[in-house]
């Protein structure tokens, strides 16, 4: 089923029309300046709901949609966000390495698309350099901790961009043999 809501608004709003398909759960925005139609995805029934009440559409708009949802034409920055967590304390500094930006640490993550009994999707170590590995092989770098696979979490801990757990108070206090 589709509503094709015709906003109750003045000339000078931005918002010419909404449509909403129910089955979906796609909202089209056509804008009146630009001519255009925007299409948000998976937008709930009761926003619309909520969208419809409102007085200043506009604003509803813009502080609760725009931004907010993925739009149809708007590509993803990545096909997966995964998360990290590390114990920096476990890197061993006598392997990182200068490079033209700064000092490196080389990491790899050992990934699996199930989830363990912790809901994590593997583990991140850090690389043993070459020249070591060569004189031998049995070397192995310290697990540092784990990752887990953005989607898959339900929790606002887990976004992108936004630190999970407690920040330390006294920073120096662990870090200080640590070169950064």
């Amino acid at each position: 089923m589709i509503y094709d809501i015709k906003t109750s608004v003045d000339e000078s709003s931005l918002l010419k029309r909404i449509t909403y398909n129910i089955a979906n759960k796609e909202l089209y925005v056509e804008f009146r300046d630009w001519n255009s139609v925007e299409v948000y995805e998976e937008i709930p029934i009761e926003l619309i709901s909520d969208f419809l009440d409102a007085n200043y559409k506009n604003a509803f708009f813009l502080s609760n949609i725009k931004n907010r949802f993925k739009t149809k034409n708007q590509k993803s920055m990545a096909d997966k966000i995964i998360k990290l967590k590390i114990d920096v304390t476990k890197l061993k500094k006598e392997w990182f390495f200068v490079g033209e930006k700064g000092v490196y640490a080389d990491l790899t993550v050992l990934y699996n698309e199930k989830q363990d009994k912790y809901e994590t999707n593997g583990m991140i170590i850090q690389d043993v350099p070459k020249a070591i590995y060569k004189e031998d092989t049995t070397v192995r770098g310290p697990i540092l901790g784990n990752c887990k696979e953005w989607a898959a979490v339900a929790n606002k801990d887990a976004m992108p961009g936004v630190e999970s757990g407690k920040m330390v108070t006294n920073v120096e206090e662990i870090t200080d043999d640590l070169p950064f």
